[in-house]
């Protein structure tokens, strides 16, 4: 009778339990999801009876967020309980055995898909590591291997290591292309990406080590296509690349088969409006590259394309677009082009909103920008903008987006990065007569966000100190004037086979004029004073000198490059011309003009290759005395590398009002160059590699009689956190200066432009 009684008992519990109502929902631990969040998915209302099958559903449904290691319920006294034991953050990422540093680590992350942050979640990091080895294959990389090792940092977070064993790579042997008659092998070669190796040299660098790139595999058929319709093949077929492997050494052969078609030239070139006429098309046509009877080239196509879009987009019509219309006429391998351009409608700059700029004043980036609200659309000021801001070294990166607010209205986004413009600056070097050079400069190329240049520099060697410190506004209340201020103090030695000390003491007040986005004007007043002493050749006469110089040097600055550092397009030359005899002791007048030219390949064979020239012309017309220290000299990273700095020079006698006969140090013309070479190096640490011949003539009559020095060599340049580092390792090439002991072989500085 008693076990029935507390059968009866416990029956009558359990139904009472079951009979409650829940009152109340609680969520202990829960920091992935919001109280609300929780609430939504239970979908469990209050007032409700207890039911153990809704409670299971909402477990399960919690679960399925994947946040959670394990949920318990507590239910009492109408109080629903949810209890979280929540899956560790991921607060690290490595991977050993892949990728050479922790930025090209964490772009290669995120395509997989996981970042920090992200839960740890068994189920996840399984689909990545699937990703992951499709990633090593599409690389080339067969029978790779990743392991995740889990390291447990606290309760709540975990580091995640990739350990790869990387596969063999496939090895393209052979290539072979069949159907190409009229375009050589070597020609299409050299636009592939996927090729064959260069037979014993294919592992040296700037040699094809025929690896395979698997996810470019797809693009080499395109890439051939676009070269055919580039030299008038229209009817091409390029048939998709076929890769034979042999899995027992991973060799590989790549067949591309072809059908060339017949070579079109130009018959015949119109232009039509769809809508409104903007610039009448016989205008139009003046600016095409592709003319009748020239065999037809897509790459021309499209650079007419662009060029007539920008045409109608400078007269206000953001939106234009041109279309080309092809015709090809079988009969008489020809071809019949039609431009046809929308126009729409006429478009006003509603607001330009700046964003990303954490430090410069939204001012100073405004007034380098060419469009304001109300003015009239014009993609040539868009584009010039751009390069504007990107020319103040300000920024590393900037943009310019468009966004429609209306059908005649856009809104301009002008997004920066800023990038470092304040550095504590060294560099250095060493040479054979100069011993080690150092240089330190403390400046601010955008202090305090203003747009103003600030600096103090110190260099100094065995033989020689100069201090200088500066301070310069481009835009004084953003006006298009411009001021600056230089002091300086400087003190050297001269070389061994003609020798003397020089000690100048000096400053310079500039006043600037922008006379256009392009051209800069300027003019500074000089005054400077100079003593030479123990003046000496082979130690046989000596002299002193003291003498001060005033000077007044307009000069004229015209650039239109793409960016301050690292140009890919564009041209920078300056000229300038001094008058020195303004109430000094010397009189002469110097002038002294350099061109840089910049063009980038990128466009055309999608590698960042940037070809650079230098030029660099100095003349100085005596009217008088022209002093050694006034004079030109080669030598060092700013006109021939590969030897000390302004050990290149002419010297000569010249006789004193007093009939003392003094030797002047220095060449009164000056003529020198580079030619570079640019390529990336590593591009996730900014590194490039630049590769140069420098050459160099000094004297003090016509070009002919000058001596002549030459050098070349290579350059790192690294965009470092603290600023841009130049590495330069040269050779000298002329005899006569090398066994003086003049040649520099290594030099390197920290901040300096490129």
């Amino acid at each position: 009778m008693n076990f029935f009684k507390a059968i009866f008992i416990l029956t009558l519990l359990s139904s009472t339990i079951l009979a409650q109502t829940i009152k109340k929902i609680e969520f202990n631990n829960l920091y992935f999801l919001s109280t609300q969040s929780a609430n939504e998915i239970v979908d469990i209302e209050l007032n409700q009876e207890y039911d153990d099958d809704k409670i299971n559903l909402s477990i399960k449904k919690l679960f399925e967020q994947e946040y959670f290691r394990d949920i318990s319920v507590n239910f009492n006294n109408g109080v629903l309980v949810y209890n979280f034991k929540e899956k560790p953050a991921i607060a690290k990422i490595d991977i050993n055995g892949y990728k050479n540093n922790q930025e090209e680590i964490d772009e290669f992350i995120q395509t997989l898909g996981l970042k920090k942050g992200d839960i740890y979640d068994i189920k996840k990091i399984d689909r990545v590591k699937e990703k992951f080895l499709d990633a090593l294959n599409m690389d080339g990389k067969l029978d790779s291997v990743v392991e995740v090792e889990v390291e447990e940092l606290n309760e709540n977070s975990v580091e995640l290591i990739f350990v790869v064993n990387q596969g063999d790579s496939i090895t393209i042997e052979e290539l072979n292309l069949s159907g190409n008659s009229k375009i050589s092998k070597e020609e299409i070669k050299n636009i592939l990406v996927n090729k064959d190796k260069d037979d014993y040299i294919g592992w040296l660098w700037g040699f094809n080590d025929g690896e395979v790139h698997l996810e470019q595999l797809e693009y080499d058929s395109a890439r051939v296509k676009d070269y055919y319709l580039s030299n008038g093949y229209l009817d091409a077929d390029i048939q998709a690349p076929l890769l034979s492997v042999d899995f027992n050494d991973y060799s590989a052969s790549l067949d591309i088969n072809i059908t060339e078609g017949q070579q079109y030239s130009v018959k015949n070139i119109d232009i039509e409006y769809i809508d409104n006429e903007v610039i009448d098309t016989k205008t139009l046509n003046e600016y095409l590259t592709l003319e009748n009877n020239n065999i037809f080239n897509v790459a021309n196509l499209r650079k007419d394309m662009q060029k007539l879009k920008t045409l109608v987009a400078n007269k206000g019509y953001a939106f234009a677009k041109v279309y080309p219309d092809v015709k090809p006429n079988k009969e008489d391998s020809t071809v019949d082009i039609t431009y046809k351009i929308n126009s729409g409608d006429k478009v006003f700059i509603n607001d330009v909103i700046i964003s990303g700029n954490s430090a410069t004043i939204d001012r100073i980036i405004r007034r380098e920008i060419f469009l304001a609200p109300g003015d009239l659309y014009s993609l040539t000021d868009m584009t010039d903008s751009k390069n504007a801001l990107q020319r103040t070294g300000y920024f590393e990166t900037t943009s310019i987006k468009e966004k429609r607010v209306s059908s005649d209205k856009i809104d301009l986004i002008v997004e920066v990065k800023e990038a470092p413009t304040g550095n504590i600056m060294v560099g250095g070097g060493y040479g054979s007569y100069d011993g080690f050079m150092v240089n330190a400069s403390v400046s601010d190329r955008n202090i305090f966000g203003s747009g103003i240049n600030t600096s103090l520099s110190i260099d100094r060697s065995q033989r020689s100190q100069r201090y200088n410190i500066s301070i310069f506004n481009p835009r004084i209340n953003d006006s298009t004037y411009s001021m600056g201020l230089n002091v300086y103090w400087n003190n050297y030695d001269s070389y061994e086979d003609v020798t003397y000390a020089n000690e100048s003491k000096g400053a310079t007040i500039s006043i600037g004029k922008i006379i256009n986005r392009y051209i800069k004007s300027s003019i500074s007043l000089n005054y400077v004073r100079t003593l030479i002493t123990d003046y000496s050749i082979y130690a046989t006469s000596t002299s002193d000198d003291d003498y001060t110089k005033g000077s007044i040097s307009p000069s004229l600055t015209f650039n239109n490059t793409d960016d301050f550092y690292v140009p890919r397009r564009g041209v920078y030359a300056t000229t300038m011309l001094e008058y020195a005899g303004i109430g000094g002791d010397v009189d002469f007048i110097k002038s002294y003009s350099s061109f840089s030219t910049f063009y980038g390949l990128k466009d055309y064979i999608d590698y960042d290759l940037v070809f650079r020239a230098k030029l660099r012309y100095g003349v100085i017309k005596s009217l008088g005395y022209t002093p050694t220290s006034e004079r030109y000299y080669l030598g060092g990273m700013r006109s021939v590398r590969g030897y000390n700095y302004s050990s290149i020079r002419p010297y000569t006698y010249y006789t004193k009002d007093d009939g003392e006969t003094i030797i002047i140090l220095g060449g009164l013309q000056s003529l020198s160059g580079s030619l570079e070479a640019s390529i990336p190096l590593i591009e996730s640490a900014r590194m490039r590699l630049t590769f140069f011949y420098d050459r160099g003539m000094i004297g003090n009559s016509k070009l002919t009689d000058m001596s002549m020095a030459e050098g070349y060599g290579a350059v790192i340049e690294w965009f470092a956190p603290i600023g841009p580092v130049n590495f330069v390792f040269s050779r000298a090439l002329t005899q006569e200066y090398i066994d003086k002991g003049y040649e520099s072989r290594f030099e390197f500085t920290i901040g300096q432009r490129f």
